[in-house]
């Protein structure tokens, strides 16, 4: 055996696991043929059978105001989960947002604003016309969100670039205009970031500090553990259905 493998092996031991945080994208009805975009599909059946295996394995559904609570207080014995959506697609309310209240479910959508209203195209899809008109959240759907006591709105930047690739004005714009649209359009407070592209250093992470967010999640990293207590780089595990 490796002495890397006895070292993962120890850290498990003693870092058993808390809870996880699951992201998702998109909950369709029709998964889409190009594997990029499938990979981050679901459908509903998919997604609700999810939370009945959660359920059934005694998991707490959690806020991710919760999961700060958690991580700040290792006292917490029963395993967690917590839901979260990034970018902000329409089918969040439309296939996920029933299931979810059905099941009582908090969760999180991390927005990423310019896709409201079509300011910013969704590059990664090649209708882009198609889908700023028919599959972004619209307004009302995330007031309606948003009012609800499951949801939690959280910010994804503005434009979806990769923060450690842009100037530290622009990355700090991305990071406070994102907030700032957020909280006029919903009259609350923004409390939460996802990095988009999970893609973060020391002087983004610096950056959602300042402009006042209480946490940020990263893309990956696997589940959560104890003894892992930074709340600006939260691990999620991406919900896949093969």
């Amino acid at each position: 055996m490796l002495i890397q493998d006895i070292k993962r092996k120890v850290h498990k031991l003693f870092h058993p696991v808390r809870g996880e945080i699951l992201m998702l994208h998109r909950v369709v009805k029709t998964r889409s043929d190009d594997a990029v975009n499938r990979q981050l599909e679901i459908t509903p059946e998919f997604f609700e059978e999810t939370i009945k295996n959660y359920e059934k394995k005694n998991y707490s559904f959690v806020s991710i105001n919760q999961v700060v609570e958690i991580l700040s207080d290792n006292r917490r014995e029963k395993k967690f989960v917590c839901i979260t959506f990034d970018d902000g697609f329409a089918d969040n309310f439309e296939y996920a947002y029933p299931i979810l209240k059905k099941h009582n479910c908090p969760f999180t959508i991390y927005v990423t604003t310019g896709f409201i209203d079509g300011k910013i195209p969704v590059w990664w899809y090649n209708d882009k016309k198609a889908i700023q008109e028919s599959l972004i959240l619209k307004r009302d759907q995330l007031l309606l969100l948003a009012n609800d006591i499951l949801c939690t709105i959280g910010a994804h930047s503005v434009s979806h670039p990769r923060l450690t690739k842009i100037s530290s004005f622009q990355m700090e714009a991305e990071i406070a205009e994102s907030k700032i649209f957020l909280e006029g359009l919903i009259g609350g407070v923004i409390e939460h970031f996802a990095y988009p592209h999970g893609d973060f250093d020391e002087r983004v992470t610096d950056a959602v500090m300042k402009y006042g967010y209480k946490s940020a999640v990263i893309a990956n990293g696997g589940k959560i553990r104890k003894g892992d207590k930074n709340l600006f780089l939260i691990k999620r595990v991406l919900l896949e259905q093969r």
